[in-house]
């Protein structure tokens, strides 16, 4: 029986690859991920694997990727990012001391419970604990929402489309390629889409919001680049608290609010498995539409908080 490395080698060098080319990449990309190479070459070397009857060969997309890997210089210096679980320094999370929202309600309102904690709002009542001239300043400063006819319009938008028309795409054709690779492929991926010209310019936006963001995000939640994700969560969760800061401002009453979070809450329910799944699902989005590492750290400082503060609402409502 050969070892893994002696057969990895084998493999390379069938499918047209320069074996001790790809060993060095593969040595440099280990140390770049703060790995122990001799480590990893010693376990390897102690592999065996069993000879199969055919061996399978590479596709030549999957060759053009590994010879893209190996052609590329790695850097090796060391990646300064920000620690979400320790970049704030209140860590508490916000609660009325008013008889909290009905628990269906109560989990309808925790979909959008990172962009609550994010606002250092209250999580477990309809009104947020903003005061009504802070709920407007938010609204028109960040929404440019300045009337009952402006909000609609916006949570409608948010329904219908919103950021994922052009975001979702984007990710799945991202999916289809090394995330090592996005930057040197965008042009490659842009021309895969099937955009109208006047969605290009946001697409080629995503993508490049992705590459600078996409670090930190891998760095402190398990995300699989080739995986499809829905980023329905991204619009729906930010229409639930649109509704929120309406009941503050008076635009919108506590019924028709109620009424229709708990029809937005239906619609994630079924979209996703778990408070995870939504949380990385409007975190990916974060991402992609800002491109902010400081946003996109305090949306994983929230995630962290949510899901393991004994008192978040994610650790004690079911997600099903």
């Amino acid at each position: 029986m050969k070892n893994y490395i002696d057969q990895l080698k084998e493999t390379w060098t069938k499918s047209g690859l320069n074996a001790d080319q790809m060993m060095e990449s593969m040595i440099a990309q280990w140390k770049a991920m703060g790995v122990n190479p001799d480590m990893m070459l010693k376990q390897l070397a102690q592999a065996t694997v069993t000879p199969q009857p055919s061996a399978p060969t590479f596709d030549a997309d999957l060759i053009a990727d590994l010879q893209d890997i190996a052609n590329t210089p790695v850097d090796l210096s060391p990646v300064e990012l920000q620690d979400p679980f320790s970049a704030w320094e209140d860590d508490g999370l916000r609660f009325s001391k008013k008889n909290g929202a009905p628990v269906k309600l109560l989990k309808a309102i925790s979909c959008g419970a990172l962009l609550t904690v994010i606002n250092k709002s209250t999580l477990n009542t309809l009104a947020t604990g903003l005061s009504k001239d802070e709920a407007e300043a938010l609204l028109s400063r960040d929404w440019e929402i300045n009337s009952r006819g402006d909000l609609v319009d916006t949570i409608d938008w948010l329904s219908s489309s919103g950021h994922r028309r052009t975001c979702e795409p984007v990710w799945q054709q991202l999916a289809k390629h090394p995330q090592s690779r996005w930057e040197n492929r965008a042009e490659k991926i842009l021309e895969a889409l099937d955009f109208e010209a006047d969605d290009l310019p946001a697409a080629e936006e995503h993508i490049d919001n992705i590459v600078e963001t996409f670090p930190l995000v891998i760095k402190h939640i398990p995300v699989d680049s080739k995986a499809s994700v829905s980023l329905f969560a991204w619009d729906a969760c930010r229409a639930i608290n649109l509704y929120r800061w309406g009941v503050d401002v008076g635009l919108v009453t506590e019924a028709g609010a109620t009424q229709n979070i708990l029809k937005i809450a239906e619609l994630l329910y079924e979209e996703y498995d778990s408070w995870v799944e939504l949380s990385t699902a409007y975190i990916i989005g974060t991402a992609m539409w800002s491109g902010n590492t400081e946003m996109v750290n305090d949306a994983l400082h929230a995630h962290y908080l949510l899901t393991t503060n004994p008192q978040s609402p994610w650790q004690l409502i079911d997600w099903k």
